[in-house]
């Protein structure tokens, strides 16, 4: 009878495994809502395909998960939400498809093993912390869709080497690279 399930309602868990009842997916490993996945197992790591049907990354959805290596992404993915990777240490590779129109705040923050990442053309902002601690991040490749860098955007990003800037970025936010 479970009616509401916030998000990050599992944050900190992270010796949880499995997820069972209303919600869960056949595999266990994810909560997903109304085509939303709203939470990820912590401790079930690896590399993890998103179920089909799936087009929003939730806030928080992945938060935390120290174990996760890779996450492959469909083409009907729409969002990826606020703090949705946040914390993902061992997070070494995503794909974000063309069909991603927003990627919210601290979306990658402290995903220290992410090296490299396209933004796909129609993102218009590149949110604050979007990228914060990403210390062996080396390449951004950024649509020419995009506005305007967000505070923090990059701050920590030590390995970054080469950025363009497209022709329509018209704000670039305190401390974005520092």
């Amino acid at each position: 009878s479970l009616s509401s399930l916030g998000y990050n309602a599992f944050g900190g868990c992270v010796s949880l495994k499995r997820f069972e009842g209303k919600y869960a997916e056949s595999d266990g490993r994810s909560l997903v809502r109304d085509n939303e996945i709203i939470a990820y197992a912590n401790a079930s790591g690896g590399e993890y395909t998103l179920p089909n049907y799936v087009s929003i990354i939730g806030e928080n959805a992945f938060a935390g998960c120290s174990n996760l290596t890779s996450v492959e992404l469909h083409s009907g993915v729409t969002t990826i939400g606020d703090c949705a990777f946040l914390d993902c240490k061992e997070l070494g590779a995503i794909a974000i498809p063309e069909s991603v129109m927003y990627i919210g705040y601290s979306a990658f923050e402290n995903c220290a093993k992410l090296a490299s990442v396209v933004i796909p053309e129609g993102v218009t902002i590149l949110e604050s912390s979007l990228f914060l601690g990403c210390e062996n991040l080396m390449e951004v490749v950024i649509p020419s869709s995009v506005t305007r860098v967000g505070e923090k955007a990059f701050r920590g990003c030590l390995a970054l080497q080469t950025m363009q800037f497209p022709a329509l970025l018209d704000t670039i936010e305190e401390r974005a690279f520092l």
